[in-house]
């Protein structure tokens, strides 16, 4: 029983370590921008959501896209801030263990 959860939090350290590096955090947020901004600006996603007859708050659908996505954008850039602060802190735990161990 204690192979099996040895064997899921390696699992989960090792997806971490994915998750938390530069260049993966920077192709998500890439991805995010386009997905939010293309949803907003692009013309036959306008019309897509111009059809959708529901309102959402009172709100015609493309006029709540237009509202929510600088707030999707700004709670996502304070994510980014705080994974790049950690991503961070490990580089820099890893620099200064290298040192200790060269010198």
């Amino acid at each position: 029983m204690l192979y099996f959860h040895s064997s899921f939090v390696a699992a989960d350290n090792a997806a971490m370590e994915v998750i938390m590096n530069k260049k993966v955090l920077y192709i998500i947020s890439a991805i995010i921008y386009i997905i939010v901004l293309g949803c907003v600006t692009l013309p036959f996603s306008t019309k897509l959501i111009d059809r959708i007859e529901p309102h959402i708050l009172g709100l015609p659908c493309l006029q709540f896209f237009i509202i929510a996505s600088p707030v999707i954008m700004a709670i996502w850039l304070i994510i980014w801030f705080l994974l790049e602060c950690k991503i961070e802190d490990r580089e820099l735990e890893k620099e200064s263990n290298s040192e200790e161990v060269a010198s």
